[in-house]
């Protein structure tokens, strides 16, 4: 199934993924859920980070669970601040 087929089956409910655009890990994958869908590219999203604690390792020192209104596709998964469909496993 390709990307761009994926993507048009996202609705609310959808787990996704998000690339981190703040704290130490800036640019790591973290899971997100779908919470509301503006158009087929623009998604509210609660994305979960990895802890809270910055003596933590690899802690995010990001709150455990926070909302990203307007969050923009980005098919290739790439963009800071963006999200993408879950990596298809080989």
């Amino acid at each position: 199934m390709s990307t761009e087929i994926y993507c048009a089956e996202v609705k609310v409910g959808t787990v996704v993924h998000f690339v981190l655009n703040q704290g130490p890990n800036k640019g790591a994958h973290r899971p997100a859920m779908v919470v509301g869908m503006r158009d087929e590219r623009t998604a509210d999203l609660q994305v979960f980070s990895n802890g809270t604690k910055g003596d933590m390792p690899k802690g995010d020192t990001l709150p455990n669970v926070f909302w990203k209104p307007n969050s923009q596709l980005d098919q290739e998964g790439m963009g800071e601040g963006t999200w993408h469909v879950k990596e298809l496993e080989a």
